[in-house]
């Protein structure tokens, strides 16, 4: 649980350094956590700044800003959204996204309840691994694929918001403890 709180802590890092002028440190905070997530900020949150989400306009998220606008630099959307790592206006970007924080998060919050039951909570059955941590979070991410036309794999059919990512990266990582960490401790214990 310590090393998972230390990665989630650490995500707040970068945007920190950034915001006190400490871009070269920063840049080295987010490229250190670039192999565990895409970056793209689009789907992450933002401190500091006017909001803490930027959705893509295809999310059709009313009275919002639009990553596009925060980006103001008309370079391609999907090729520089994890390069900005965000400015004094817009904030700055943690340094994971949006799904993954929550999935952190909520395997954090499992571990905890995990010891304070004595870690006498039972694992639970696949198929409920599967329904409810898995198969929303496949359908929200995998449905933002599709392709509007089959000849046109530029445009997108939907974006998700950043509740659906939330809740699903919550779920996920909720579930993943639930069924891994009682194995883990029968296992430790043996």
């Amino acid at each position: 649980m310590i090393s998972i709180l230390l990665i989630l802590g650490g995500t707040f890092v970068p945007p920190l350094l950034a915001k006190s002028g400490y871009r070269g440190a920063a840049s080295v905070g987010y490229w250190l956590y670039r192999p565990l997530c895409h970056e793209k900020g689009y789907r992450s949150f933002f401190i500091f700044g006017e909001a803490p989400v930027y959705p893509l306009a295809l999310a059709g998220v009313p009275n919002q800003i639009d990553y596009e606008a925060v980006l103001e630099s008309g370079e391609p959307v999907y090729r520089a959204a994890g390069e900005f790592i965000g400015n004094d206006r817009f904030g700055y970007k943690i340094a994971l996204c949006q799904r993954d924080i929550a999935i952190l998060a909520s395997i954090a919050l499992f571990c905890a309840a995990f010891l304070i039951s004595g870690r006498r909570i039972r694992p639970i059955p696949i198929w409920v691994w599967i329904a409810i941590g898995c198969l929303p979070m496949a359908l929200d991410g995998g449905t933002q694929m599709i392709p509007t036309t089959l000849a046109s794999f530029g445009s997108r059919w939907r974006e998700s918001i950043w509740q659906l990512r939330t809740l699903t990266g919550a779920l996920f990582g909720f579930c993943t403890a639930w069924l891994a960490l009682p194995y883990l401790e029968k296992k430790v214990t043996e």
